[in-house]
């Protein structure tokens, strides 16, 4: 028998609540990479501000090493040098981590960019008989998931990490089809029950874009200049 004939007949929501399994041992390695960072920050190389500014971003990058040295087995790989996306080599479903801002309880909207937000403006899981199949890298035949995109939205309090995943499919009204919580193993991810979101509620508020709102104070600086 295929390894993941146990996949077909299952509708979407299903196919990548089994997939989410794998990605469990993401807690530990983002509290460890959290507490590596802040290690680093007590050498005085930059200002305390300077280092807060950065941290979220070299939490990412650090969580992407040891996710890549720890995890060789692991079908999810990552496929960015840098950052921690990661790409399931059985359905191709893709996942990038996100930290949730402090202060609005939102995520990063995506780049001004074509493929980011198409990341952020999918469709909503689909029925078992819409599914289509690709191969695994063993040549097995499995459902093809190429298209979702998860965002795992985490924050870290006293050292202790949470990440849900979100399918996000409106990213201008800020709605997500899909919210799992992720926890530290595969049991209790197993047993977690969960519904898609309703149409019209809004899970994650107040969407911002660091990147661009960093670039927006530079550019105001330069003017006054």
């Amino acid at each position: 028998m295929d390894k993941y004939s146990y996949l077909y007949g299952k509708d979407e929501k299903d196919i990548i609540k089994d997939r989410v399994m794998e990605l469990t041992p993401l807690i530990r390695i983002l509290e460890e990479s959290y507490a590596d960072v802040l290690t680093m920050e007590k050498t005085k190389f930059f200002s305390q501000e300077q280092y807060r500014l950065k941290r979220a971003e070299n939490v990412n990058m650090r969580t992407r090493n040891r996710w890549n040295l720890e995890q060789e087995n692991n079908t999810w790989k990552a496929v960015d040098p840098n950052y921690t996306h990661l790409q399931d080599e059985v359905t191709r479903m893709r996942m990038e981590i996100h930290p949730i801002d402090s202060r609005t309880g939102g995520v990063p909207k995506p780049a001004n960019t074509v493929a980011a937000w198409a990341r952020y403006n999918q469709h909503k899981c689909l029925p078992a008989e819409l599914i289509q199949k690709n191969f695994s890298p063993d040549g097995e035949l499995v459902p093809d998931l190429s298209n979702v995109n998860l965002v795992a939205a985490w924050t870290i309090v006293d050292g202790h990490a949470t990440i849900t995943l979100h399918k996000i499919i409106d990213a201008k009204k800020l709605k997500s089809c899909l919210d799992i919580p992720l926890l530290g193993n595969r049991e209790d991810q197993s047993k977690i029950r969960y519904e898609a979101a309703p149409e019209n509620e809004m899970l994650i508020p107040n969407l911002i874009d660091e990147e661009t709102k960093h670039s927006e104070k530079k550019t105001e600086a330069e003017n006054k200049g």
